[in-house]
């Protein structure tokens, strides 16, 4: 007998990888636009100077880095079965969306390093995530 797919550890894990980096972006760029127009720079100026900023896409990455093992970690820990599987489920609509931010012919502010880096690590990072579940679960 097969066991039903546990659609509800499928959907909380994409939701957390996906919605929370957005989230996060969001909020992070306001927070940077923000400071800068604080700091005197007018918004005629901005563009995408938030974006543009290394520092600001290294933020992002790290936090897209966290949410990624978290999103793994949910998955695991919901599923409680085959782990694996729905943590690596989790991360492949991130994968997607970073095959499309990649060849995109919209302008993006991000860096090529970054969607590659995303490309090569939001698998193994929801698998991680699912390690650590596993292992805490043990």
């Amino acid at each position: 007998m097969q066991r039903p797919i546990n659609f509800q550890a499928m959907g909380i894990g994409s939701c957390i990888n996906i919605g929370g980096t957005f989230f996060c972006a969001f909020l992070i760029n306001n927070a940077a636009i923000h400071y800068l127009v604080s700091r005197g720079v007018p918004l005629s100026e901005l563009g995408n100077a938030p974006g543009a900023s290394t520092r600001l896409v290294v933020t992002l990455f790290g936090v897209a880095v966290r949410l990624a093992m978290l999103a793994g970690y949910a998955a695991a820990r919901i599923a409680g079965r085959d782990v694996l599987v729905y943590s690596f489920v989790s991360g492949v609509p991130v994968l997607l969306i970073n095959i499309v931010g990649l060849f995109s012919p919209v302008p993006s502010y991000q860096p090529l390093w970054y969607y590659g880096l995303s490309l090569l690590l939001c698998i193994p990072l929801a698998l991680l995530g699912a390690y650590i579940a596993k292992r805490k679960a043990t």
